[in-house]
């Protein structure tokens, strides 16, 4: 996927100078995180077999839940997002401190 496309690509409707600044701001800002998630996946083993998308993808599906005493405890981690978040340095016990409920 080029990264015109990770971005969205669209031509830039906006209405004056500093919309379009913020817009290509925040462009370079989407596309140097995802080159840094690129050169980390590269560089780890079990990571290389994923494209950024489905990485991300496979960890979108990880949710928390507040039961009703207001107790947090996240969704039940299956393998291949184990395998991610390891990859990554996260240890699955610290994933629901990262999610939003």
């Amino acid at each position: 996927m080029s990264s015109r496309t990770f971005t969205g690509g669209e031509p830039l409707r906006v209405h004056g100078m500093d919309a379009l600044r913020g817009e290509l701001f925040v462009n370079l800002i989407a596309i140097a995180i995802r080159f840094r998630i690129l050169e980390y996946m590269r560089s780890s083993g079990p990571l290389k077999k994923y494209s950024v998308e489905k990485m991300l993808l496979e960890l979108h599906k990880l949710r928390k839940v507040i039961l009703n005493d207001g107790k947090e405890i996240a969704t039940e981690i299956m393998r291949k997002q184990k395998e991610i978040l390891e990859s990554l340095g996260i240890r699955p016990e610290h994933v629901p401190t990262f999610l939003k409920s």
